[in-house]
C-alpha cells in the first residue's frame, strides 16, 4: 500500500520559497537592479547557443504582406553546464555525457521568418513554442489553413503578423516528434548511470482507438517511445479496463504481440502492439514494461531558454556566426513575445514553474507570454521517461502528470498535500516575472480542469489573479477551430465558432501592455461568487430548454493526484507505474442559461447573438466506445430550428445587426480590431442562413461549413 503522502509535486518544487519580491514592486528599474545584482555575481560557465548552422535562406514569399521577408532554416547546437544552477531544475541533466569542456550537447531546428530590410522589423520577437513540432501561429493569428507547409498561401492567410513587422521564430523543444510533414526535431541526449550503465525503468503506454483495429503503432500514440530492456518483451504485460479508475484486467500474454500488420501480414515491430482479438474501441489499453536510455527531456525546456537567450542577448555565437536578426542593418529585439497552444502553453507554464524562463545569467527571455487553451496544467516536460505528447483528459491518459499542483498565478494552497505555492513563485524569487494571458475555450473547463487556475483546489472559492496576468474564457468555444463538417466519433455537431479575431486583439493587447505598459482588458472569466461558474449538478439543472433527448454528461475531468513514488518530487524519477490515483481535484464549468449558453467570458459576437446552443462538452457516440465519455477536444452546437430562430429574430437584417453592434462594442473594448468586424458578420451571418435552411435531420453537420472557410 502506498502512502498518501506521495503525489506529484513537480521537482522545482522541492525547494523552499524564499520571500517573494511584490509584483507592483516588478518594475522595469526594479528589474534592471535584480539583473544587475545577477550580473555583479562571479560567472558561471554561460549555457548558451554554441553555434547556428544556416542550413537555407530564402525570399518568404507572401501574397499580401506589406513588408518583404525571407525565411531562414537551420540547427541551433547548444552546450550547458550541469553543474549551473540554471540548470539545478533539469531532471537527470548531470547524467547527461559531456564534451571535453564539461557541457552536455544537444541541437535542434529553428526557423527565423525576418523582415529583408532589417529596419522594416518593429523591434519586437514573436516566438512560438510548436506543438508536437507542428506550427500554429499562422493558423490561429493570420486565418491561415494549419498547415507546416509555411510557403503556402493558403496557410499564410492574410499575413497579419508579418503586417505588423513581427520576427516570427520556431525552435525544435520535444525529442520525440516524429519525423516527417515538416515537423521540428530536438536531438538530446540519453542519461546514463554514473558508471556508465544503462538506466531502466518501468514505462506504462496507454492505447485507446475509436474504431476495431488489431494493431496499433506508435504503442498507442503518434510519437516516439522508449526502447525496451534487453529481454523486457517477453516479461511486458497488456492490460486492459473500461474506465480511468477502472480494475485492470491482465490479457493474456498469447494474445498479443509486438508486432504491426503491413500487407496483410503480421510483422514483429517494437513500437506496435498487436491483438489477435482485436482492440475494442473506446476500452483503455496499457503496455507496462521495462525500458532503458531515457532521454534528458527537461534539456527541451533549456533548449527554448537558450534559443530565446541567444536571438534575444547575442550579437553572434562563440564561432563568430552573426544572429541572422542583424543582418541587413537589423537590431536584437526589444521585447520577446512567447506564444503557445495547448501543450506549448503548458510548456511556458512549466518554464515559468521551473524558473526556466530566465537564461543562465537570469536575464528575462521573454517579456509577454500567450498561453493559449492551456488551462493551468503543465506536462511530462522533464522527468525520467517522461511523454512529452501525453496529457489528462477526461477518458484517456490521466496517468500522465498534466495537472498538478500549484495551478494558479497566486499563492494556492492545497489541503491534502499540505502545501502553499503558485506557478510563478520561482519567478518572484528572480525578479522576473513577465506580463501573462491565459485564453481557455469552455471545453477547456470541462476537459482540461481550466477552473483551476482562478479557484482553490476544492473549488470552494475564487483566486484572483495576479497583477502580471489576465485570463479570458472564450465563451460557447472548443479547443481547437478546425473542425470536420462531421460529427465524426462524437454524439453531437461540433462547435463553429471562431475565435481567432479574439486571439488577435489579445495578442495586440498583450503587445501593448509588454511595450506600453497600457493595461490590457480585464479579465473574463466565470466566479463561483457571481454563480457562472458552478459544479456539473448546477449546470445540468440550469440546461432546460435545449433538446429533450439531449444525453448530458456524467463527468468531466476532475484531475487526481498522482502517486508516482517517494523519489518523484525530488529527483523526478517514478518509482510507481502505473500511478495510484490520490484525491481528485475538485474542478467547475462555466454555468448557462436555460438555451445552454454560457452567462460570462469573452463572448463571440456570434455567439452573443446565437441561433443554437454552444456547449462546451461533447459525448462519445456508442460506435467510438465508451459513450459516456467526454471529447478531448470539442464541444456541441445544437442548432435552432427555423421556428426557433424566427422566434429570437424578426429577419436575417436584424440579427446581422444585432451581431454588429456587438461587434462593434467588443472594438471599443479592445477585444477585437477594427478590421475584423466585417469579416465576424459576414461569417455569422452566413452560418444563420444554413442553420435556417438545413433539413430537419442533418447527420452530416453541413452548416458548420462556415468553420473552415
Amino acid at each position: 500500500m502506498l502512502n498518501s503522502q506521495y503525489f506529484p509535486l513537480h521537482y522545482a518544487q522541492a525547494h523552499k520559497a524564499a520571500s517573494f519580491v511584490s509584483p507592483r514592486a516588478l518594475t522595469t528599474v526594479a528589474r534592471s537592479l535584480a539583473v544587475a545584482g545577477v550580473l555583479s555575481m562571479p560567472m558561471l560557465a554561460q549555457a548558451a547557443v554554441e553555434r547556428v548552422e544556416i542550413l537555407s535562406r530564402t525570399p518568404f514569399v507572401t501574397q499580401q504582406a506589406d513588408n518583404k521577408y525571407e525565411r531562414i532554416e537551420g540547427r541551433l547546437h547548444y552546450a550547458v553546464d550541469p553543474n549551473a544552477a540554471a540548470n539545478a531544475p533539469i531532471v537527470d541533466v548531470k547524467l547527461a555525457p559531456r564534451n571535453a569542456q564539461g557541457l552536455v550537447e544537444f541541437s535542434g531546428d529553428f526557423t527565423l521568418i525576418r523582415p529583408v530590410d532589417g529596419k522594416a522589423n518593429n523591434g519586437k520577437l514573436l516566438y512560438e513554442v510548436n506543438n508536437r513540432g507542428n506550427y500554429w501561429l499562422f493558423n490561429l493569428f493570420q486565418n491561415g489553413v494549419f498547415s507546416n507547409d509555411l510557403n503556402s498561401a493558403e496557410a499564410q492567410g492574410d499575413n497579419w503578423l508579418l503586417d505588423q513587422g513581427y520576427s516570427l521564430l520556431w525552435t525544435g523543444w520535444n525529442w520525440d516528434v516524429v519525423e516527417g510533414g515538416q515537423r521540428q526535431q530536438l536531438t538530446l541526449p540519453v542519461a546514463r548511470e554514473a558508471n556508465g550503465d544503462a538506466i531502466q525503468g518501468v514505462v506504462v503506454n496507454e492505447i485507446v482507438v475509436n474504431a476495431p483495429t488489431n494493431a496499433s503503432s506508435h504503442l498507442g500514440i503518434l510519437a516516439r517511445g522508449y526502447p525496451f530492456a534487453p529481454g523486457a518483451q517477453e516479461s511486458a504485460e497488456l492490460t486492459v479496463r473500461d474506465t480511468p479508475e477502472g480494475e485492470r484486467v491482465v490479457i493474456s500474454r498469447d494474445a498479443w504481440q509486438l508486432a504491426k500488420v503491413e500487407d496483410g501480414k503480421v510483422i514483429p515491430d517494437d513500437t506496435s502492439v498487436y491483438l489477435s482479438t482485436g482492440f475494442e474501441p473506446g476500452r483503455i489499453y496499457e503496455l507496462r514494461y521495462t525500458a532503458e536510455n531515457p532521454v534528458v527531456t527537461g534539456l527541451g525546456l533549456a533548449a527554448v531558454r537558450d534559443a530565446l537567450s541567444f536571438f534575444r542577448y547575442e550579437e553572434q555565437d562563440k564561432a563568430g556566426q552573426r544572429n541572422p536578426l542583424l543582418d541587413q542593418q537589423g537590431t536584437l529585439p526589444e521585447h520577446v513575445l512567447a506564444f503557445g497552444i495547448s501543450q506549448s502553453g503548458r510548456v511556458l507554464q512549466t518554464m515559468l514553474l521551473d524558473g526556466l524562463h530566465v537564461d543562465e545569467q537570469q536575464r528575462p527571455t521573454f517579456d509577454g507570454g500567450f498561453l493559449h487553451v492551456a488551462g493551468g496544467g503543465k506536462g511530462s516536460f522533464n522527468h525520467r521517461f517522461a511523454q512529452t505528447t501525453r496529457h489528462f483528459s477526461p477518458h484517456e491518459e490521466s496517468i500522465y502528470p498534466t495537472d498538478y499542483f500549484p495551478f494558479a498565478t497566486v499563492t494556492q494552497r492545497d489541503e491534502v498535500l499540505g502545501k502553499e505555492a503558485s506557478v510563478l513563485d520561482n519567478a518572484k524569487k528572480v525578479g522576473v516575472v513577465p506580463k501573462l494571458v491565459y485564453t481557455a475555450s469552455s471545453t477547456d473547463y470541462w476537459a482540461r480542469a481550466a477552473s483551476l487556475l482562478h479557484t482553490d483546489t476544492e473549488g470552494k472559492t475564487d483566486l484572483p489573479l495576479d497583477d502580471h496576468a489576465r485570463a479570458y474564457l472564450l465563451s460557447g468555444a472548443q479547443h481547437v477551430i478546425a473542425t470536420p463538417p462531421e460529427r465524426g466519433i462524437y454524439e453531437n455537431c461540433l462547435l463553429p465558432t471562431d475565435y481567432r479575431p479574439q486571439l488577435r486583439a489579445l495578442l495586440v493587447a498583450l503587445d501593448q501592455w509588454v511595450v506600453e505598459d497600457k493595461a490590457p482588458p480585464a479579465s473574463r472569466i466565470p466566479s463561483i461568487e457571481n454563480g457562472t461558474l458552478v459544479s456539473l449538478a448546477d449546470y445540468k439543472v440550469a440546461l432546460t430548454d435545449v433538446e429533450d433527448d439531449l444525453r448530458k454528461p456524467a463527468r468531466y475531468l476532475q484531475p487526481p493526484r498522482l502517486q508516482l513514488g517517494e523519489r518523484f518530487d525530488a529527483e523526478g524519477i517514478s518509482d510507481v507505474q502505473p500511478p495510484v490515483f490520490g484525491k481528485a481535484y475538485n474542478t467547475l464549468v462555466p454555468q448557462v442559461n436555460a438555451d445552454g449558453n454560457e452567462l460570462a467570458g469573452l463572448i463571440a459576437p456570434q455567439v452573443a447573438v446565437p441561433v443554437g446552443a454552444y456547449l462546451g462538452w461533447n459525448l462519445r457516440n456508442a460506435n467510438a466506445g465508451a459513450p459516456d465519455a467526454l471529447a478531448r477536444l470539442y464541444g456541441s452546437f445544437i442548432p435552432w430550428s427555423a421556428e426557433q430562430v424566427a422566434q429570437h429574430y424578426p429577419s436575417r437584417d436584424a440579427y446581422v445587426q444585432q451581431v454588429e453592434q456587438v461587434a462593434r462594442q467588443q472594438v471599443q473594448e479592445r477585444v477585437l480590431l477594427e478590421q475584423d468586424v466585417e469579416a465576424v458578420v459576414a461569417k455569422a451571418a452566413g452560418l444563420y442562413d444554413r442553420v435556417v435552411a438545413k433539413p430537419v435531420t442533418d447527420q452530416q453537420c453541413s452548416y458548420q461549413q462556415a468553420a473552415k472557410s
